[in-house]
């Protein structure tokens, strides 16, 4: 008998660093989705665990105190219980689904092993906004990829490289990102990487675009 493929509801496997980026991946994936339209556990109650746990992670990083890392292994534990409860809302929707299911940005039980490390993104171009002061970025899609990140920047260092000032953005579109506000006559450079469920690529290779 064919066993039926399901998300996954455990998370113990994980990095912490790991959890945050499925985690993520889920919010952005299942934000107005016509196929979960309304979510159990709310997305709004998922993102301020997220949120929670993502401070104390950065916190027991930095300074790495005992009481740190407890407090971080506490909020650990309500994010993995908060996520396995919106994959038991999936699951019930997606009655065995598989498109529906990876739809949500979770990890989906027999189809992990297939997914690889993302590659690096290509074809990358940057057009003129509708209005000025605006780019508009596209890029081209990658397979088992549901949320990518970019950066971007105007200034470059005395010795010519590129300076990027810490700023990352994500997206679940490869198309009609709009990028604002940036100055007209300017030019600006641009990289993007993509986040699957085994972690995050190389940046790619930036694009430059001048504003009009």
């Amino acid at each position: 008998m064919r066993t039926k493929q399901k998300v996954i509801s455990g998370f113990t496997r994980l990095t912490d660093e790991n959890l945050v980026i499925l985690a993520q991946t889920v919010l952005e994936a299942m934000s107005d989705s016509p196929n979960f339209t309304d979510p159990e556990p709310s997305l709004e109650e998922v993102k301020e665990v997220l949120d929670n746990y993502s401070e104390k992670l950065a916190l027991a990083r930095k300074r790495g105190s005992p009481y740190d890392t407890a407090t971080k292994n506490e909020t650990r534990k309500s994010m993995e219980r908060i996520l396995g409860e919106l994959a038991f809302y999936v699951n019930k929707i997606s009655q065995g689904n598989l498109p529906m299911m990876l739809s949500s940005g979770f990890e989906v039980s027999k189809y992990r092993a297939n997914v690889l490390s993302p590659d690096v993104v290509r074809g990358l171009i940057l057009t003129d906004g509708r209005n000025s002061g605006q780019m508009v970025l596209a890029f081209d899609k990658l397979e088992n990829t549901r949320l990518y990140e970019y950066r971007y920047t105007k200034e470059k260092g005395p010795d010519g490289e590129l300076v990027w000032n810490g700023e990352v953005y994500s997206t679940t579109s490869s198309r009609n990102n709009i990028i604002e506000p940036v100055t007209p006559g300017k030019t600006y450079y641009l990289s993007v990487r993509a986040i699957n469920t085994r972690g995050t690529g190389d940046w790619s290779e930036p694009v430059s675009w001048m504003a009009r």
